[in-house]
């Protein structure tokens, strides 16, 4: 056998395999999106009886910023309009360079005050001020010292007051109700829940208001439009499907909900890490074991959260590296639970799933193209036969987004307006795999191999174009948040 051959047999023997586990996680999809649509015709008890209740939990929203003037006044408005009445905001403003401040000062008519809370010895950037608003006695800006995303949500925790907190992306719109969903399955589950996630949609195209997403809208590029297929496949196929067996391994830090004294008791966010959304869960799972037959970390299939994706190819590229970064630095440090004795649920399924078919997927896609190529040079494999396994990689692709769209549609609630907006989706899965799919597995292979970026960690130093700011936005600019996260295929 030659050494062309024995790279393409491996490289079908991988895919014949992903294609088997990305059909069972197809299978939990489909069944968690079922299961979500009973519970929701069956409660007695919803989003929008708990936002009605006197006696909700407190709950603390943690809104990490890094030079967001373009969009902050707004994205906060709609953040301070969510119909949850025992809520506070922080909004924690880390080594600002631009007028963020100055723009939260003006709009929120904020004062100084005490901050009488001090760094606990994991702090990296050191709190320089402390505000009050006049006019919205629930928000508080904390001005600190640059030390990263991770470290600006330590900051918040350790001063919030609620019962549980909702990390949320400063430049991430929320839909009014977000908060009464991801808190409503800690009241349903019980003291097992320690986290819950929810769907990140695509803001690009979208109409917004007042800091309020009123009407989906299709992008008007193809590269966000690839992106709307991996959020819907990421999302609603992924993360669904982990989260049904009770091993997601990832809640986006577009917008999370945690237990505060879980979190606390884990030690908050690792300061030092990229992925710090992937590996605050990760330890989560490992430190807080469920009892048999319960979950430590939910997953609410319905989209709570907008954020707007990257529309040019640099932006794309920076983000897509900084993702593979987190993955395989969190893999890294959590590799005891699939190695050691202790191993747990995640690390028993999704993690080694992670590892295998994402975090060195694009080493084994390029090479095995590279092996077809060469095959048929030496004419080891014939045209047909290279047809069939690129055809065969292809139509799994296909397949596994024509699903999250689906998904997105009956579970996530009628994001296509159109019914040409379903046809220009299954357009847009099909272009992802003739050209952008290989491209994103160029440049996460230069990740795979490539040291660590640059730059302080969590924080991308990507353009924010500001587009939430801008009502009926239909083209808006590159700005890079979010993730359709593990298991985007």
């Amino acid at each position: 056998m030659t050494i062309p051959t024995a790279i393409d047999l491996f490289v079908f023997g991988w895919y014949l395999l992903l294609s088997v586990g990305y059909m069972t996680l197809c299978t939990f999809a489909i069944r968690a999106g079922r299961a979500e649509l009973d519970r929701t015709r069956r409660r007695s008890f919803d989003a929008a009886a708990l936002c009605a209740t006197p006696s909700q939990p407190a709950v603390s929203m943690l809104v990490p910023a890094h030079n967001e003037r373009a969009s902050i006044e707004l994205s906060l408005r709609g953040l301070l309009s969510q119909r949850w009445h025992n809520l506070e905001t922080l909004v924690i403003c880390n080594g600002c360079t631009d007028d963020t401040l100055e723009v939260l000062r003006v709009a929120f008519d904020l004062v100084p005050t005490a901050d009488s809370f001090e760094r606990g010895p994991s702090g990296v950037g050191q709190v320089r001020s402390s505000w009050a608003s006049t006019t919205v006695p629930s928000l508080r800006v904390i001005d600190i010292g640059v030390g990263g995303k991770a470290d600006a949500l330590n900051c918040g925790l350790e001063r919030a007051r609620g019962t549980y907190v909702c990390t949320v992306d400063a430049d991430s719109l929320l839909a009014p109700d977000a908060v009464a969903h991801v808190i409503l399955p800690f009241a349903e589950v019980g003291s097992d829940v320690v986290a819950v996630g929810s769907v990140v949609r695509v803001l690009n195209g979208a109409e917004v208001v007042d800091g309020r997403v009123v009407r989906p809208g299709m992008p008007r590029s193809w590269r966000a439009r690839i992106q709307v297929v991996e959020y819907a496949r990421g999302f609603h196929l992924g993360r669904a499907g982990w989260a049904e067996i009770g091993a997601l391994p990832i809640i986006s830090g577009a917008f999370a909900a945690f237990r505060t004294s879980a979190l606390r008791v884990a030690g908050g966010f690792r300061a030092d890490m990229i992925g710090e959304d992937m590996e605050v869960v990760l330890r989560l799972h490992d430190r807080f074991r469920p009892r048999r037959g319960r979950d430590s970390i939910l997953f609410v299939p319905r989209p709570l959260c907008w954020t707007e994706v990257p529309e040019d190819a640099a932006t794309l590229r920076r983000q897509r590296e900084r993702w593979q970064h987190g993955l395989l630095e969190a893999a890294k440090v959590h590799r005891r639970q699939v190695f050691g004795g202790g191993g747990t649920r995640v690390g028993r399924s999704a993690l080694p799933f992670v590892a295998v078919f994402e975090a060195y997927a694009p080493l084994i896609e390029l090479v095995g193209l590279a092996g077809i190529v060469i095959a048929l040079i030496l004419g080891q494999l014939s045209a047909g036969g290279a047809a069939a396994l690129l055809l065969f990689a292809v139509a799994l692709g296909v397949l596994l987004s024509a699903v999250g769209i689906l998904l997105e549609q009956v579970v996530g609630g009628h994001y296509l307006a159109r019914p040409r907006d379903a046809l220009i989706l299954l357009s847009a899965a099909l272009l992802e795999q003739l050209g952008p799919r290989q491209r994103t597995a160029w440049w996460r292979l230069r990740a795979l191999l490539g040291a660590r970026p640059s730059g302080t960690a969590g924080w991308d130093g990507m353009h924010h174009g500001g587009a939430a700011a801008v009502a009926g936005s239909a083209t808006p600019r590159a700005w890079s948040v979010g993730e359709p996260g593990t298991t985007s295929t």
